[in-house]
């Protein structure tokens, strides 16, 4: 096919689909409004745009303007009471320039972003029931976002009892259908990374991990061994940095219920970073370090 541009365009081959999870506050509805976003991309990013593919996802957009830009408060998601009721799918587009190879490429992916919720309810949480069917739509998937609020360190106990259960509980689904656990893809994704005690650790993940996640990362690394499968960190911000040098863009104000909600502080120049890469490298199995 052809681009806006009349050059071709090859669709990028892959695992179109993933589940995204993460603790309340993790940031995971935001990281997808900035991705389907996409502001002030700069000239010379490999990334040529991200579009929406259906109206669910459209609306990522609006968030992004309504919630973002202006600070107005979005009500918390809960899981719902009917365990067969869904999230809702999220599927776009991310055109990729041609310094990727000859002509222009693309990848489309499909995720459904589970509420906060579910995170607590695999810490422990008094309704069990409803993992069920959240746990069993996961497993159907190729590939997990796992979000983590890397400003959070102290919950770091809590994520790595999270994982074990998940770990365990995706083991018995993924078995039972006779699938490879060598074959499933686990990104990372540690967001907020404009905040001055992840942003200090941006050059050096590792390091990051062993100083404010070593549970975690514990976990992880025991998760990874088990399956032998795939499993990559990553720094992500959906609010990115402005000025130099560098200063987050990012300003806490109050929300419509009196709560603190954070909001893009100078909107012209919002610009963030780390959203493509965990994608990329779950779609393809391969990481691009111009897509960090």
């Amino acid at each position: 096919m052809f681009n806006r541009f009349g050059r071709t365009t090859q669709e990028i081959q892959g695992s179109n689909e993933f589940r995204l999870i993460g603790a309340r506050t993790s940031g995971k509805t935001t990281y997808l409004a900035a991705l389907v976003h996409w502001p002030n991309a700069p000239e010379n990013s490999p990334i040529e745009a991200v579009d929406p593919l259906d109206d669910e996802t459209g609306r990522l957009i609006r968030y992004a303007q309504d919630i973002l830009e202006t600070g107005n408060q979005m009500a918390g998601s809960l899981l719902p009471l009917d365990p067969n009721e869904m999230p809702p799918s999220y599927s776009l587009s991310i055109r990729l320039q041609n310094r990727f190879g000859r002509g222009d490429k693309r990848l489309n992916i499909t995720c459904k972003d589970y509420p906060g919720e579910l995170f607590e309810q695999l810490r422990g949480g008094n309704r069990p029931e409803l993992l069920e069917p959240y746990l069993d739509d996961c497993a159907i998937a190729p590939g997990l976002l796992l979000m983590i609020d890397g400003t959070n360190h102290k919950e770091d106990r809590n994520y790595a009892q999270a994982l074990t259960i998940l770990q365990n509980e995706l083991s018995l689904r993924l078995t039972a259908q006779d699938r490879p656990l060598n074959r499933y893809r686990i990104a990372i994704a540690f967001s907020k990374a404009e905040q001055a005690t992840v942003w200090l650790y941006r050059n050096d993940i590792n390091q990051f991990l062993g100083k404010k996640f070593p549970q975690t990362q514990r976990t992880i690394t025991r998760w990874s061994r088990q399956w032998r499968c795939p499993i990559k960190y990553f720094f992500c911000s959906a609010f990115g940095m402005k000025g130099n040098p560098p200063k987050p863009n990012f300003r806490e104000t109050q929300g419509g219920n009196g709560a603190k909600v954070g909001v893009i502080n100078r909107p012209k120049f919002w610009r963030p970073f780390g959203l493509v890469s965990p994608i990329y490298w779950l779609h393809t199995g391969k990481e691009d370090r111009r897509l960090h």
